[in-house]
């Protein structure tokens, strides 16, 4: 049997990794472990992608000295989860204790490695009353651990332990065999947003060779990268409704899915998700109110989206729909329609919650 290169190296990127010790998840690094998170369908990071990343990201970092430097930025600790606990519940907790007295809490605390539960805010040992920072013994995708711990009866809210700034980025998506990176690079006020960012979009096949596709560096203009981030790029990409509402249909899969994004950023947000170049917010702001007069096409367009072939774009059209039509099927009304049987692609779409 033929093993591809790239799973083939998975036990020699493990730092530390040998026969006699298997790899653990906090045994690979930072970077892997970050882009493993946004890729997870579930609370604990898939072992085999996290190592599958750690050799791709040694692999890309070999076509430039400077991209050794470019490192990834989580969203929030891949440690620690806030909660706020409804008044009377949880009673351990409140004694410093990792059991909580409730059975689902005590369950997943026990499934999930919970390590430590402290109060939350400035004056211990009281803090905040109700609210606790829970850590855990392993990286674990926290998004997902969130939406668990919110099922609780006991619970009031779980949130991210949210990190704020911005910096380097790297993202990583896996379409058809082929892994996609992008590194950027950003500068200038970074605390608020970098100003300016490079952009390197590498592909690499799972022969192990490299490409670089596309680069590009300045002030982000209003224009589509090649791959999808959607978080990442300007809305004004798309001049006006019509010119998005066109792009649903381009021979570009990046191209459908950017639009699909930004449509209901659109219908949802007041303020641009990202940085707009240079006088850039009256075109934002028209193309706001277009779509929006438009809303009800817009929602029977990108319904028709979960019927595309490609299994990323309908992933994003479900997404689409559970922001705009919350509760609602996915499917126009009285129809609903398979999306298929293909899995959407690894990577990209775990965008952070909005």
């Amino acid at each position: 049997m033929k093993v591809p290169i790239l799973l083939a190296a998975v036990l020699a990127t493990a730092p530390g990794a040998s026969a006699a010790s298997a790899p653990t998840i906090d045994s690979y690094s930072k970077d892997a472990r970050i882009l493993a998170a946004c890729l997870s369908d579930g609370p604990r990071l898939d072992l085999a992608v996290t190592a599958e990343l750690e050799s791709v990201l040694a692999l890309v970092r070999k076509e430039r000295a400077e991209f050794q430097d470019i490192h990834a930025i989580p969203d929030y600790d891949l440690h620690t989860l806030i909660v706020q606990v409804r008044p009377g519940r949880a009673p351990g907790w409140g004694g410093s204790s990792l059991r909580a007295g409730e059975r689902d809490l005590d369950s997943l605390a026990q499934v999930f490695g919970l390590r430590e539960v402290a109060p939350l805010g400035f004056h211990p040992p009281r803090g905040l009353v109700g609210c606790y920072t829970l850590r855990f013994d392993e990286s674990l995708c926290m998004p997902k651990l969130a939406e668990l711990y919110a099922r609780s009866a006991a619970i009031e809210s779980a949130d991210l332990n949210s990190i704020i700034g911005d910096g380097d980025r790297i993202w990583a998506m896996k379409k058809a065999g082929t892994w996609n990176v992008v590194l950027s690079h950003g500068w200038g006020d970074c605390m608020a947003g970098c100003v300016g960012r490079s952009f390197s979009y590498i592909s690499l096949q799972n022969s192990g060779a490299t490409r670089i596709m596309e680069e590009w560096e300045g002030y982000p203009p209003p224009r589509l990268y090649l791959w999808n981030v959607p978080p990442d790029f300007p809305g004004t990409v798309f001049v006006g409704a019509s010119a998005l509402l066109d792009s649903l249909d381009s021979p570009r899969w990046w191209v459908r899915r950017h639009a699909i994004e930004a449509a209901w950023r659109f219908l949802r947000f007041d303020d641009p998700w990202t940085r707009e170049g240079p006088n850039q917010r009256d075109s934002w702001e028209r193309t706001r109110a277009e779509l929006r007069e438009g809303r009800a096409q817009v929602v029977r367009q990108i319904w028709a989206k979960l019927r595309d072939p490609d299994p990323d774009i309908r992933a994003s059209a479900a997404l689409a729909l559970e922001k705009l039509t919350p509760g609602r099927p996915s499917g126009p009304p009285g129809r609903r329609e398979s999306p298929g049987p293909e899995a959407p692609s690894q990577g990209l779409p775990n965008y952070p919650r909005w």
